[in-house]
């Protein structure tokens, strides 16, 4: 349900608060009341899954650290979530 009541408050791609910057590949969320908390381990075509049961909405074949460095994840504006650099304007 937060997931669906920021996309409806988004008109662009927005940062959500989660990376993985400390440990490639292990999302955690780095803000809020699940501060520190891991939710998803891997990458796309490495076998990745949410951690017992979190929840996650990568967009298709995300995350995917394309290119490397990729450890910062945002909204997109249909919801789904992807992994960038953390460089964007």
């Amino acid at each position: 349900s937060e997931n669906t009541q920021v996309r409806g408050l988004i008109g662009n791609t927005v940062w959500i608060a989660a990376s993985d910057v400390a440990v490639e590949g292990e999302w955690r969320w780095t803000a809020g009341p699940e501060k520190g908390q891991v939710f998803y381990i891997g990458m796309s075509g490495t076998g990745g899954a949410p951690v017992g049961g979190a929840y996650e909405n990568w967009n298709g074949a995300e995350p995917n650290d394309y290119g490397t460095g990729e450890d910062y994840a945002e909204m997109l504006t249909n919801g789904r979530w992807n992994d960038n650099t953390g460089n964007r304007r």
